[in-house]
């Protein structure tokens, strides 16, 4: 660990010598790694790609290159580079947990475990594997195996307040926010200083509605904490959760100013801009992503959602179509493609995409819904009751399996059509873009709730008839109604509506 004097003599000795020879492997080799610790990744990147030019199996430059991509959330490039290390010598530890952190993010569980397990084979003591096989274990949803493993590495390959953290890390993961919290606090009360336990205090708070409180504790990490450029790309996306998009693109573009080539955050920001209406920045951005990572699906799906939204469907459907090839599990490409599909009257295609996503995983969000709907459309009434019973077992129970406007026309229950609107938007953050309605903020103490109704019936129509009543008898100190008439010829019932 050099001091900043020390680095900047390096720096400047290794500049003299490349400017003399550009090829110098050593050189390079250890420009790379000043970079990396600095986290100048992008930068990094470069000087390790000069190295493996000249030494195609230079093994360090190959994972800190892969380490320097994954920073960079270009997963696809980092695990390319950690498989070619492993390939090169199968007993590197650090190729295997950082492959393993990979999959992790990604949510492949099992390929996750098996990384980190063939990590610990090599070393039983590598005390960052087995942290890593710990959250693995209780993001899987392994709670108790996760428990018991940090009893296992407990005062003995971790510290004290390593072990504490990783129990409130799990807890959280699991979704027990009470304990986490706990814990978190008493760590903040011992330990004033660690930035790394206020912004998992944060993140705790926000998935218990309180982000403001999460916003207020991300503002007091100081910029030359390691952890300040991921609490400006934590705090973009809490300003996505209330619906402030101005405040969360100044996050995101903060974020980006200190790791510009970082997927994540130019993902989070291309959606910003999508909510926007911003659509050409958009691609431009998800474009940009493409070019860094050449197999990042999301930005294929995202892009096709930005398309659809400028009614380019066909274009849409081919960016749906590069993501789910590029991986076939993506559920939100395929969803949006079914979606796409149906708008265009291509009811047998949109059928077979939403069977796709039902045999992946039957209680995907809408997927039940839309799937009776089609064959509602297509009248086929042998495939319609098969799917129905099971559908509206889980709107009983509560499960957001479908957009609450086909159960208009599926279903007469108005205890099934409200459940489905209510467990329909209490979800809305982790919905597709295709399918979510823009926020209006979050609405005060006291203030009434803004109802508006738009009709092309409110006139001598049986629609006109039916919803005079409910507007007579809303509680005016409640709601503020408003209602938009869509009609060519207001007639007589129009205008008594209007008193």
């Amino acid at each position: 660990n050099m001091g900043l004097g020390s680095t900047t003599i390096a720096n400047q000795e290794l500049d003299r010598v490349l400017h003399k020879d550009p090829t110098n492997i050593n050189a390079n080799y250890n420009k790379a790694l000043l970079l990396l610790n600095a986290k100048e990744f992008s930068d990094s990147i470069h000087f390790n790609t000069q190295v493996l030019r000249s030494a195609p199996n230079h093994i360090w430059a190959l994972l800190n290159r892969g380490i320097a991509y994954a920073h960079l959330n270009a997963v696809d490039r980092a695990k390319n580079d950690f498989d070619s290390v492993l390939r090169l010598n199968a007993n590197s530890k650090e190729a295997y947990l950082n492959r393993g952190n990979i999959n992790l993010t990604a949510n492949r569980f099992t390929l996750a475990l098996r990384d980190f397990d063939a990590a610990i084979k090599i070393d039983p003591t590598y005390a960052p594997a087995l942290k890593a096989r710990t959250l693995a274990l209780a993001q899987s949803g392994e709670l108790e195996a996760a428990i018991n493993a940090i009893k296992d590495i407990e005062n003995k390959f971790i510290t004290e307040f390593e072990s504490n953290f990783l129990r409130a890390t799990v807890l959280e993961k699991s979704g027990d926010y009470r304990e986490a919290s706990r814990i978190t606090e008493a760590l903040i009360k011992k330990y004033p200083d660690r930035n790394d336990v206020k912004y998992l205090q944060a993140t705790i708070l926000n998935a218990t509605a309180e982000t403001l409180d999460a916003i207020e504790i991300l503002n007091k990490i100081p910029d030359n904490d390691p952890i300040f450029s991921q609490s400006l790309l934590r705090k973009g996306v809490f300003f996505f959760h209330l619906g402030n998009y101005p405040e969360e693109m100044k996050n995101f573009e903060k974020f980006l100013f200190r790791k510009k080539d970082d997927v994540e955050g130019l993902l989070n920001l291309g959606l910003t801009h999508a909510k926007l209406k911003d659509f050409v920045i958009a691609i431009r951005t998800f474009n940009r992503v493409l070019e860094i990572s050449p197999t990042a699906h999301k930005a294929y799906d995202f892009k096709g959602q930005v398309l659809a939204e400028m009614r380019e469907y066909e274009s849409a459907l081919h960016c749906f179509e590069n993501a789910i090839g590029l991986n076939p599990d993506n559920l939100e490409a395929l969803f949006n493609k079914a979606v796409i599909l149906f708008d265009l009257n291509r009811l047998e295609n949109a059928a077979r995409t939403y069977e796709t996503i039902y045999g992946i995983d039957k209680n995907f969000r809408g997927v039940q819904g839309n799937l009776c709907h089609v064959y509602q459309k297509l009248c086929d009434w042998d495939a319609l009751t098969k799917y129905q019973e099971n559908l509206s077992k889980n709107l009983t129970e509560k499960r957001p399996v479908s957009p609450p406007f086909p159960i208009l026309s599926l279903f007469d229950s108005i205890e099934l059509q409200t459940t489905a609107a209510d467990s329909w938007l209490k979800g809305e953050d982790s919905l597709p873009l295709l399918t979510t309605f823009k926020k209006t903020g979050i609405r005060k103490s006291g203030e009434k709730v803004k109802i508006g109704y738009f009709s092309p019936d409110l006139g001598e129509h049986a629609v006109a008839y039916l919803m005079e009543e409910v507007f007579r008898h809303h509680n005016k100190s409640k709601f503020e109604v408003h209602a938009f008439s869509w009609i060519k010829n207001p007639d007589q019932k129009t205008r008594s509506l209007k008193t």
